[in-house]
């Protein structure tokens, strides 16, 4: 599905677009917060594979590297003529799990640096796809409420990833915190798996009526 289709949708499947939306956008600070918590952080990565201060600050940072690099592909691969940009979307969310995966059974702190760098990879699709989404879903007198929802969620979830990391990190391990941000993902995939094969039928249906005329 491209942003032009969504804004043909019904209101109800806007309104889950922009829920899922939000709520993927907290999940995605939420793993920002929580790799600079105590609970994963300090009482944990840095215990375990003994870093230090200079390295431990390269881990909540290192998914700036993978986000740079990849937002101007994702962008450029979404203006291509036969692009679906939910299906890169669910790509890219795709990478975000297997890479916070690999952070929970990375051996040392290199393999946990490269996941958390791949973690921006994964990162890019959504973060430069996702406003045009949700602009066009939006009814035209609520473009700016909608946004104000969506970008609302980026201190809502880095300040409930702290209470994640301070929380389940002490109570079950980090590495088992970041397996459950990993499971938490999986129903985004399929919902942006199901969104783009949505689109397909769209264009199908299209191209027969145009056929049939």
């Amino acid at each position: 599905m491209t942003s032009s289709q969504i804004a043909e949708t019904s209101p109800r499947d806007s309104l889950s677009l922009l829920g899922m939306f939000s709520l993927l956008n907290i999940l995605i600070y939420l793993d920002r917060g929580a790799i600079s918590s105590n609970g994963i952080n300090a009482d944990g990565v840095v215990q375990d594979f003994n870093v230090s201060i200079v390295r431990d600050g390269l881990l909540p940072s290192a998914f700036m590297i993978g986000l740079l690099v990849s937002s101007p592909i994702f962008a450029s691969l979404a203006s291509s003529p036969d692009r679906n940009e939910m299906r890169l979307i669910a790509y890219g969310l795709l990478v975000w799990a297997a890479s916070v995966l690999g952070c929970a059974f990375s051996v040392g702190f290199w393999s946990l640096l490269l996941c958390r760098t791949v973690v921006g990879v994964g990162e890019a699709s959504f973060v430069a796809l996702a406003s045009p989404f949700i602009d066009d879903a939006a009814p035209p007198e609520r473009k700016t409420l909608w946004l104000a929802v969506f970008y609302a969620c980026i201190p809502v979830g880095y300040a409930l990833g702290f209470l994640y990391g301070g929380t389940v990190a002490v109570a079950v391990g980090w590495r088992v915190a970041f397996a459950l941000e990993s499971l938490m993902m999986v129903p985004f995939i399929a919902y942006a798996y199901w969104m783009s094969d949505r689109s397909g039928a769209v264009v199908m249906d299209e191209t027969t009526s145009g056929g049939a005329s």
